[in-house]
């Protein structure tokens, strides 16, 4: 089970497949980025994740607020009853995504 201050970062060496898994965040990041404002992406950490291909959530700031863009599994969206200890604690954003994928 995948600890709530897990990142894409911290289970990056569990992923069923990296790339694809980045390449699909970083989809619905740049689209977020686009259109909304500065995302931060965080995974879902419950006992479904296991880290193998998690589910994940794209929020972004605006007017001082933290507003989500979606949350998704795979490229599919889903409604996230939003229950606070099923997600991270911490997120990661854009700059960083990239710098992971870069680093494949």
């Amino acid at each position: 089970m995948l600890k709530l201050d897990d990142t894409i970062a911290t289970i990056f060496h569990s992923l069923d497949d990296k790339e694809v898994y980045l390449h699909r965040v970083l989809e619905k990041m740049h689209a977020c980025a686009e259109n909304m404002g500065k995302p931060t992406v965080k995974i879902g950490v419950t006992k479904h994740s296991q880290g193998k291909n998690p589910c994940y959530w794209i929020e972004y700031k605006k007017d001082g607020l933290i507003e989500t863009y979606g949350t998704f599994q795979n490229t599919k969206g889903f409604k996230n009853n939003f229950q606070i200890d099923l997600w991270s604690t911490k997120g990661m954003t854009l700059p960083e995504v990239e710098a992971l994928l870069a680093s494949l």
